[in-house]
């Protein structure tokens, strides 16, 4: 057996450490603390260091074991403790679901549910939306009024400028939009001349279409206007539209919006402003 550390020097820590060390074996263990033998005077200092080994090891087991005994006293405290902390959580859990349940429940439901003020709110809100729709309608009419006075050249250079750019939609759906404002002149003498200046557009978009297609024959979209459609000659039969140009009929479908779906549109429009100004005097 080789000499090792004296045995007067074990404590718990390093009691612990080396008996928790999964390889340990007694023999070697007993080989690493006690003196080699060498006779004939090695059995007795063998004798002595295996008696202060014990006596070691025995006190450093007893600190473990009152260690040991702190450590469950501590945690069958810290039980009771813990058993008391959770059941005042679950008391204080089961108070807020009741207050939640009798308290809160009614508060939001009645939030939840809107009142007669906020649907009178809803309705106000609907209303003004509506009559900005119908203001900012008449301003585009009264710029477009000036426009043809002074001979459409603005309205007309713009549309042209968004047809030599290509913007054949967007050229499209500005006219369409003109169409619609000029339903406010409806019924007077100067709707057939404003319906005449945006079924010249229309037909203007239709040609450049036509155009862009190489020269592909022209079928009349229908202006949208009765005073501003144009007939075939007299004993000739419109010619039927190539697959081109119905395919272009079908990107653009507003160039073939007829009068009646304008008329529809302006009518319904009209109801609806009456509607809301219905509302208004009511409320």
């Amino acid at each position: 057996m080789s000499s090792s550390t004296s045995t007067a020097s074990i404590t718990t820590n390093k009691l612990l450490e080396t008996f928790s060390n999964p390889s340990l074996t007694p023999q070697a263990y007993l080989n690493s603390t006690l003196p080699s033998y060498k006779p004939p005077t090695a059995l007795p200092q063998i004798h002595t260091e295996a008696v202060g080994l014990l006596s070691s090891l025995d006190h450093a087991t007893q600190e473990l074991i009152v260690k040991l005994e702190r450590v469950v006293t501590d945690m069958l405290s810290s039980a009771n403790r813990l058993k008391y902390e959770v059941e005042l959580l679950a008391g204080d859990v089961e108070q807020l679901d009741t207050s939640i349940t009798n308290d809160l429940v009614p508060q939001v439901n009645e939030v939840a549910h809107k009142s007669l003020a906020m649907q009178r709110l809803e309705m106000l809100e609907l209303v003004r939306s509506r009559l900005e729709k119908v203001l900012d309608t008449f301003m585009e009419a009264k710029k477009i009024d000036a426009d043809i006075r002074a001979g459409g050249g603005e309205t007309e250079e713009k549309i042209r400028a968004m047809l030599a750019q290509g913007k054949f939609k967007l050229a499209n759906d500005e006219v369409e939009s003109l169409g619609k404002i000029v339903e406010v002149w409806k019924g007077t003498h100067e709707f057939a001349s404003k319906s005449e200046f945006v079924g010249k557009l229309r037909k203007l978009v239709q040609d450049t279409v036509t155009r862009s297609e190489g020269g592909a024959t022209s079928t009349t979209f229908s202006v949208g206007f009765d005073s501003g459609a144009s007939t075939p000659a007299a004993g000739r039969s419109p010619a039927p539209p190539s697959i081109s140009t119905f395919d272009k009929q079908q990107e653009y479908p507003n160039v073939r919006a007829s009068a009646e779906f304008l008329k529809q549109e302006a009518r319904e429009g009209y109801l609806g402003l009456i509607e809301s100004l219905k509302k208004i005097r009511q409320a």
